[in-house]
C-alpha cells in the first residue's frame, strides 16, 4: 500500500489545525474594530454643540477615515506577518512528515523568502474565472471597509440634525453590536479573508516544498473535507492526483475554501499501512452529526455512496442525491468537476454528454 495512505491521514488531521489557525487569524481583527469604534466615538462626541461649517464637517470625516484606514491596515499587515510565519511552519511540517515516511531521506526546506515569493506571485481564485494576487486580496479588504465606514459617516452628516443626533446615528450604523453594522460586516469579511488567504499561503508553501524535493515528490493529491459544507467543485476533486506541470485545481478554489493539496510521493517509496485514516463529519437527514475516522483511501462521494438515500438527498439535493445512487462514486465525481483549470474547446465541451448528464435528463422527463 502506498505511502500516500499515511500522508492522507496525516494531512487530513493537519487540515483541521489549519482551519483553527485561520479562524484565529480572522478573530484577530476584533481588537482593531473595537478600537475603531472607540476612536470614532471619541471624534464624534468631541464635536461642539454648534452647527459646523462644511470645512469642519469635512475635517471630521477625514479624521474618521484616517482612523479606520489606520486600524484596518494595521490588522491587514499583522495578518500578512502571521501568514509568513505559517508558511515557514508548513514547509517544516512537510519536511518532518516526508522524512518520517521515506526512510533515509532528508528533505530540503525552502527559505522564508522563497515561500513568500511563491505565495505573493501565485493567483488566488475569488470567483468564476476571477483571480487576484495575495497582496491585492488583503489590501482590498481594508480599503473596502474603510470606504464602507466613510460612506456611512457621510450619509450620517447628509441626513442632518444636531451634532449629538448625527453622532448617535453614525455610531448606530457602524457598531459591532449590530449584526448589520459596518464593523460587524468587516468582522465577517475578515474571517472569510483569513480562511482564504491562509489556505493560499499553506498551499503555496506546499508547492514550494515540493519543488525543492522533486527527487521524491512527483505531484500532488487534492484533499477535500468530508462534511456537508464542502463545495461541489472541491468534493468532485477529492483524492485526484496531478503530476507536476499538469493543469490542476489549486486551493483555494473559492472564498473560505478548506481543501488542500498534499504531496504525492514517487511509487518506489511504498509500505503497508492499511490502518491510516482521515476524519469524516457529515450531518444526515435527521440533523445529527456522525463524526468518525474512515479509511484514508475513501473519497468524498464514496462516503456519500454508503449513506442512506435520505442522507444523500439532504447533502446533495434531490437531483444529485438520486443520481449518485445510480452511479459509481468515481464516475459521479468526474462528472461534477469544473475543469476551468484545464483548457477546453467548445466542441470538446459539447462531447461531454457524460453519464451524469444522461441521468439528469432522464430525471427531468419523469
Amino acid at each position: 500500500m502506498a505511502i500516500v495512505d499515511t500522508l492522507t491521514s496525516v494531512y487530513s488531521s493537519h487540515s483541521v489545525y489549519l482551519e483553527r489557525v485561520a479562524a484565529k487569524f480572522g478573530n484577530d481583527v476584533l481588537p482593531y474594530l473595537e478600537t475603531i469604534e472607540k476612536r470614532v466615538s471619541d471624534v464624534l462626541n468631541a464635536m461642539p454643540n454648534k452647527m459646523l461649517s462644511t470645512q469642519e464637517l469635512n475635517d471630521v470625516r477625514a479624521e474618521i477615515s484616517r482612523i479606520t484606514s489606520e486600524e484596518l491596515q494595521a490588522y491587514a499587515n499583522q495578518y500578512k506577518v502571521n501568514n509568513r510565519e505559517l508558511g515557514q511552519h508548513e514547509v517544516v511540517f512537510n519536511a518532518k512528515t516526508l522524512d518520517s515516511v521515506v526512510s533515509g531521506y532528508e528533505s530540503s526546506v525552502p527559505s522564508a523568502g522563497i515561500i513568500n515569493s511563491v505565495a505573493i506571485g501565485a493567483p488566488i481564485k475569488v470567483g468564476e474565472n476571477q483571480f487576484t494576487t495575495y497582496n491585492r486580496y488583503v489590501s482590498s479588504y481594508w480599503k473596502q471597509y474603510a470606504k464602507v465606514i466613510d460612506d456611512s459617516v457621510a450619509a450620517g452628516f447628509i441626513q442632518g440634525g444636531t451634532n449629538r443626533e448625527i453622532a448617535a446615528r453614525i455610531l448606530e450604523t457602524i457598531t459591532l453590536d449590530r449584526p448589520d453594522g459596518d464593523l460587524s460586516k468587516a468582522a465577517r469579511a475578515a474571517k472569510t479573508m483569513a480562511r482564504t488567504g491562509t489556505n493560499h499561503y499553506a498551499t503555496q508553501a506546499t508547492i514550494a516544498f515540493a519543488d525543492a524535493n522533486d527527487r521524491v515528490i512527483i505531484g500532488y493529491r487534492f484533499l477535500a473535507t468530508l462534511d456537508n459544507r464542502t463545495s461541489r467543485q472541491c468534493s468532485a476533486n477529492d483524492q485526484l492526483v496531478f503530476k507536476k506541470g499538469e493543469p490542476m485545481p489549486t486551493p483555494p478554489l473559492h472564498p473560505a475554501c478548506r481543501s488542500r493539496l498534499i504531496v504525492e510521493i514517487d511509487g518506489r517509496f511504498t509500505y503497508d499501512d492499511s490502518a491510516s485514516t482521515r476524519p469524516e463529519n457529515f450531518t444526515g437527514a435527521d440533523g445529527e452529526r456522525d463524526p468518525k475516522q474512515v479509511s484514508s483511501k475513501k473519497t468524498y462521494f464514496e462516503s456519500l455512496k454508503q449513506m442512506s438515500q435520505a442522507d444523500r438527498i439532504e447533502i446533495l439535493g434531490p437531483t444529485l442525491g438520486k443520481a449518485l445512487s445510480k452511479m459509481d462514486a468515481d464516475t459521479f465525481a468526474k462528472s461534477l468537476i469544473d475543469s476551468t483549470f484545464e483548457p477546453l474547446t467548445i466542441e470538446e465541451m459539447k462531447k461531454k454528454d457524460n453519464q451524469l448528464g444522461r441521468i439528469l435528463k432522464e430525471m427531468d422527463k419523469k
